[in-house]
């Protein structure tokens, strides 16, 4: 793995200089070639060859002597420059603004060294042009501008470049070899560390945080750690709830195996002994026995409501209510029960309409699910409020349920609303584990909200919206 990250990021590179060595070239050669065809050119930067043949335009031959028009003259003055005609012995048949000590005759032999070698001056290099018989040299005085001779052979010049070009080719592709492997040893080794860390993610081992390194992968390093302490968050969520899901099923068990055996053991013994009961004896098993199924049935009913409300498919029975009448009757009727008669119970309502719009049946079993558990698990002097009023949008109805009992421990709180979960703040821990579970499902299932505020010591509050 490392080795392959390693080549890919040195063939990368090495790609990318042959590319670029390409791109030089080819525009390099078109520079050269459209320059050579005077597509760059201007009149500006006319070389002395080109104005020395474009001086021909301005000589004009009468009975073989050269006559300079006034054009050419005004070109010769700008560019510095002056011209001296020969006719074909080398001797000077006419001039213009010539210097004293340039010669008036040539053998062939000094017009070639002339034009190959030798200067005038430092200033002045000569240039050569034919009219006609008459050959003429001008004098281009510029420092800057010289003529230098090259003897070389075709063959080998073409063969010197190619291995020139070789050269330079077996050099670039080193230097890019050497460059990119180390630059890509020290740009892939935060990789290696990174598909390390991946792994252990994926061998669910959250708990580990990679060194944060320093350049372009810190982020994608940071974010690598944020989501392993979140899976970590996570799978220790996980395994507490699977602690409470088994805890919650052997509770349950329980819960079953004890009515179950009080149904049988009583069932036996009314089938032995029915003759010799009582009335009353037998009215109380009985009473005994359909106790112990109702509750077996309300086991049943919750598991399946809790079930349901996890279904999205599954539609509510809305109606539009008014809240505060609602919320009283429900308490009124609590009171009535004969369990709660003697429980402090407070009803609190400013308004006397508030309409929103519910399953009636879900929202009183969820209500009432809370309310039972403040007075099932506190003790039974604890004074419980149930306050109806109006809620800030998007919500319609705030119901308020407080008490001021034994409250929640604070680790207990998250898992509070979680199935399986049983309280551990009151001896009495009867029931399915799934009340509180299914008062959330249900206000969700509403697309509401609920909240909890509790202290050890000092109560809880809980806020429905809806």
């Amino acid at each position: 793995m490392k080795w392959r990250l390693t080549s890919r990021f040195v063939l990368s590179i090495i790609t990318v200089v042959l590319i670029v060595i390409l791109v030089n070239s080819i525009l390099t050669v078109g520079f050269f070639i459209t320059r050579a065809s005077g597509y760059w050119g201007n009149k500006e930067a006319e070389s002395a060859e080109d104005f020395t043949r474009a001086l021909e335009k301005h000589i004009q031959l009468k009975d073989d002597k050269p006559v300079l028009d006034a054009s050419g003259k005004k070109k010769l003055t700008e560019r510095k420059a002056w011209v001296q005609f020969l006719n074909k012995a080398g001797q000077e048949v006419g001039s213009y603004k010539k210097p004293k000590k340039v010669p008036t005759a040539y053998a062939p032999i000094d017009i070639v060294q002339q034009y190959k070698y030798k200067e005038v001056d430092a200033q002045t290099t000569t240039y050569f042009g034919q009219k006609g018989s008459l050959t003429y040299m001008v004098g281009v005085a510029d420092s800057k501008n010289q003529r230098i001779v090259f003897n070389l052979n075709k063959d080998s010049l073409f063969l010197l470049s190619n291995k020139v070009l070789l050269f330079f080719l077996v050099v670039d592709l080193l230097i890019a070899l050497l460059v990119g492997f180390f630059f890509s040893k020290r740009l892939a080794a935060p990789l290696y560390k990174l598909i390390e860390g991946i792994r252990q993610l994926q061998k669910r081992r959250f708990n580990k945080q990679l060194p944060i390194p320093r350049g372009v992968y810190a982020e994608v390093f940071n974010n690598v750690n944020d989501l392993a302490a979140t899976l970590d968050h996570y799978e220790k969520q996980r395994q507490q709830l699977e602690e409470m899901r088994e805890d919650w099923i052997r509770n349950i068990s329980h819960d079953l195996k004890t009515p179950m055996a009080s149904i049988r053991g009583y069932a036996e013994f009314i089938k032995e002994d029915a003759a010799t009961l009582k009335v009353e004896e037998l009215k109380e098993y009985t009473q005994i026995i359909e106790k112990k199924s109702i509750y077996i049935q309300e086991l049943i009913d919750d598991l399946n409501l809790t079930t349901k409300l996890k279904n999205p498919a599954q539609s509510l029975t809305k109606q539009s209510t008014n809240m505060v009448s609602f919320m009283r009757e429900m308490v009124i009727e609590l009171l009535n029960d004969p369990k709660f008669q003697a429980a402090e119970l407070e009803f609190i309502a400013e308004e006397t309409n508030i309409e929103t719009s519910i399953d009636q049946k879900l929202i009183k079993r969820a209500l009432l699910n809370i309310i039972y558990n403040a007075l099932l698990h506190n003790k039974e002097d604890v004074q419980v409020q149930v306050q109806v009023e109006k809620a800030e949008s998007p919500y319609r109805v705030k119901i308020r349920i407080e008490d001021n009992g034994k409250g929640i421990p604070a680790r207990e709180q998250p898992f509070l609303f979680e199935r399986y979960y049983r309280g551990t703040n009151t001896e009495n821990n009867y029931g399915t584990g799934l009340g509180m579970a299914i008062a959330r499902d249900i206000v969700q299932a509403h697309q509401g909200e609920i909240e909890l505020t509790s202290k050890e010591g000092s109560g809880t509050k809980l806020n429905i919206y809806l």
